[in-house]
């Protein structure tokens, strides 16, 4: 048995700490006025894209679904996504997204096809994304220069 550091238990305690740290942050951030505003505007138009590619997707499919109303599925969606069941979401995003698109009539097994296919654009955006930033980032930064204690402060 290795008595662990101080550092190594604040590291294993990220994960009870963060509800209380990010509570904290929440309240501060909306202690700024024009912070909060560009934070939830940024989130809206963030979420609003989103629903746009998934009814995007679901029109081409063949759904005849109205944009209002996967932009207010997007939320419930997003949610059944942060169960720690399965890895990124995979599978209850699914079960999701079939499961409300069920409740308008539409078909489940297109349904399914609109979300794999959602899924997928977000991996592959963010697959691209790390080669972007991996390729374009200056020679001079290495990644083990970044702290973990500089995302605590």
């Amino acid at each position: 048995f290795k008595q662990k550091t101080a550092y190594e238990i604040r590291l294993s305690l990220v994960g009870s700490e963060m509800c209380i740290r990010d509570r904290n942050d929440a309240s501060a951030l909306f202690r700024s006025g024009w912070t909060a505003v560009y934070t939830v505007s940024i989130s809206i138009i963030i979420h609003s894209i989103g629903a746009l590619c998934v009814w995007i997707l679901a029109l081409e499919l063949g759904l005849n679904i109205n944009y209002i109303i996967v932009l207010a599925f997007l939320p419930l969606i997003s949610l059944a996504q942060l169960i720690p069941v399965s890895i990124a979401g995979w599978g209850v995003r699914e079960g999701a997204v079939v499961s409300l698109f069920a409740l308008m009539g539409l078909d489940p097994s297109i349904s399914l096809v609109v979300s794999l296919l959602w899924g997928s654009s977000i991996v592959l955006s963010a697959v691209l994304s790390g080669l972007l930033w991996c390729f374009m980032r200056s020679g001079n930064e290495n990644l083990r220069d970044i702290r973990t204690s500089e995302f605590y402060n």
